[in-house]
């Protein structure tokens, strides 16, 4: 549903950073302070680099840390706002937050930016729904299934 693999695709290094199952959470702390401080190193060097700053915001999502999370995906919008994950990150983070107007507010700009994307109308119809606003969310699902008669939501 919401988007869990990030990648990188600067010039110094090709790898993707992929959600996995840890067992433990002291693992995983670990796992995410490694991943992030790999990360900062081409932001040292290429603070424009709005791709890094995305991957950031995927492992401060996988860490729990909503603000974080916000932070980051905000500085790679600033960056470039024309990539959709970007905006989808963002609303993922608003939405875990409970800020459900946020999230609506990202995943109306990530429709501008590809209005044929049926798993970002389904998001929003969550949002919507967990608003309260089933209208606006059954609306939302029926789009999604109209994009991709196949796609469950």
């Amino acid at each position: 549903m919401w988007p869990t693999r990030f990648s990188w695709r600067g010039k110094c290094q090709t790898t993707v950073v992929s959600k996995t199952v840890v067992q433990s959470k002291s693992h995983k702390q670990l796992e995410d302070s490694r991943l992030t401080t790999f990360w900062w190193w081409p932001l040292a060097a290429h603070p424009e680099q709005a791709e890094a700053y995305n991957i950031l915001g995927g492992i401060a999502s996988r860490s729990g840390n909503n603000e974080l999370t916000i932070k980051y995906f905000s500085k790679a919008i600033d960056i470039d706002a024309s990539q959709v994950a970007f905006h989808q990150g963002l609303a993922f983070a608003y939405f875990n937050s409970r800020k459900f107007n946020e999230a609506v507010g990202s995943l109306k700009k990530a429709i501008a930016l590809a209005p044929n994307n049926p798993a970002i109308r389904n998001n929003l119809g969550n949002c919507y729904k967990d608003r309260g606003n089933f209208v606006e969310a059954a609306r939302c699902f029926r789009k999604a299934v109209s994009l991709k008669p196949d796609y469950l939501t």
